[in-house]
């Protein structure tokens, strides 16, 4: 289950599997923020959120196959689109439109499991 030190918001450097071209699984660096409300993640800390995700949809995180990955177990219920205002989901194939997986990863094993502690 997803667990979180509310003492104040936990935030920095990521890597974010994504789908690229032709379907490679590609790794992005993103600026994550994790507050009280929300999971957002930026492509630079100071612009506008790429994607905000309710903490109430984020319904388990894990460790990945690897030291340094995690896993976060989404719903779309409460997401928030990014600037193009639409589901991100909505006509992918293979992306079911009720639940989202996302794979980040750390640089140590430490740093994940301060984000998931």
């Amino acid at each position: 289950m997803f667990a979180v030190k509310w003492q104040g918001e936990k935030e920095g450097w990521l890597q974010k599997q994504s789908e690229g071209r032709m379907g490679i699984k590609i790794w992005q660096r993103r600026y994550f923020v994790l507050g009280r409300a929300s999971l957002r993640y930026f492509v630079k800390p100071d612009t506008e959120p790429r994607r905000v995700y309710e903490i109430d949809t984020i319904v388990e995180a894990i460790a990945g196959s690897k030291p340094t990955e995690l896993q976060l177990q989404c719903t779309t219920e409460g997401y928030v689109p990014g600037e193009n205002g639409k589901n991100p989901f909505d006509g992918i194939p293979g992306h079911p439109t009720k639940a989202r997986v996302l794979l980040l990863s750390t640089d140590t094993e430490r740093d994940r499991d301060a984000w998931i502690d």
